[in-house]
Parts: structure tokens; sequence; C-alpha cells
């Protein structure tokens, strides 16, 4: 009885068609709108154009957002209202007039963020970027920091850059994880021959629902 060895286009042809009969996940660019809930942790430093060194500092962001459809494949406005703390630790013994010390700075953010997504079933990745607006509420310091900080910008203006994925869950939920960075583009303080201006890195979780 002869042998009969399988060559490699009838594999493929055999491949392909127990391919064809198997159910494929669905790419859609369709967005929905979605509101709903958002905390996260802050890292923060501020950025000082005088000879200070300054480092990360760790706060909280709390808030609502939602996200609304726009006519265009996989675009969505990201529209956020929150509760921000930023700040940073200085470091810089040998710049005169400066001391080591904190600051800590409580924000009302808005940001409006353009956002692309796509899904593959109950899973969905995006990208967001856009301007963010802050508004100070108050400001704390210590170690002799505060006495630099003599003008207080009351409102700052950032651009933040980030993505996320998130999950269909039962009870029509929607939960994310998100990773975003924004970039003081406006000072935030400004002093004797100093001026400051805030970065950070947002990690972020939210839970909403389609409306």
């Amino acid at each position: 009885m002869t042998k009969v060895q399988p060559s490699p286009l009838s594999a493929l042809a055999v491949l392909l068609a127990v391919s064809a009969l198997l159910p494929t996940p669905e790419l859609s660019a369709q967005v929905s709108g979605t509101w709903g809930v958002t905390a996260g942790r802050v890292s923060a430093r501020q950025i000082w154009s005088g000879a200070a060194e300054t480092d990360y500092v760790t706060g909280i962001l709390v808030g609502v957002f939602t996200d609304v459809p726009i006519p265009l494949p996989g675009l969505s406005v990201r529209a956020e209202f929150l509760y921000t703390q930023r700040g940073t630790l200085v470091s810089d013994p040998q710049a005169e007039g400066i001391s080591d010390g904190r600051v800590r700075s409580h924000y009302l953010t808005f940001p409006l963020l353009l956002k692309v997504g796509y899904s593959i079933g109950p899973v969905s990745a995006y990208l967001v970027a856009g301007p963010t607006f802050e508004q100070i509420l108050s400001t704390s310091t210590d170690g002799g920091v505060g006495e630099v900080l003599t003008e207080e910008r009351q409102t700052v203006i950032n651009v933040s850059a980030g993505g996320g994925i998130g999950l269909e869950l039962p009870r029509d939920l929607v939960a994310g994880f998100e990773l975003r960075i924004t970039e003081g583009l406006s000072d935030s303080y400004a002093g004797d021959f100093v001026t400051m201006r805030n970065r950070s890195l947002e990690v972020l979780v939210r839970l909403g629902r389609p409306f």
C-alpha cells in the first residue's frame, strides 16, 4: 500500500477551509455615547525655569466624563469635569531664595479630548489627545517654598494625550483603564526670576454606561 504524503498546498487549503468555518471577531469603528465616573492616581511635578531641581509627588484625580460621538468613523469627543491634585518636591539648597519643600495644588480640571477608537467584540482600544483647562482652587506649601511662589496663575492651559482599553460588562456597563500624560503649556506660578509649569502622568479607571 502506497503512503500518500500531503503537500504544503493541500495542508494550506485545509487550513483555509477550516478557518472559513470558524467565527471571527468583527472589527468595528462604530462609537456609542457614554457617560460615567472616573478616578485615578496622578504623579506630578513642576518644571521650574530657574536652578531648582524638582521631583514627582503623587495625588488623586476623581470626577465624571462623557463621550459624545461625532459623524466620522471611530471618532468621538471626550469631555471631563475633575478634581485633580498636582504639585512637586523642590530641592536645591544652593539656589538663592529657594529651600527644600513641597508644593500641593488643587485644581478643577476640564479636559476636552478627541478620541479615536475601535472595538473587537466586547473589547475596545482608543487614543485621546487635546487641551486641558484648569482652574486653581488652593495651594499649600512647606519648607519655605511658598516664599518663592509670589504669583499664582488662576487658569492653566495644558495638553493631554494617552490611550486606554475598555471592556463591556453585564448590566449594560463599560469599564476602562487609561494612561495619560499632561504637559503644561502655560505657567502655573511665577516668582522672582523663575516660572513654573505642571507635568504629570495619570493612571485612570473608568466605569460608564452607554446612552
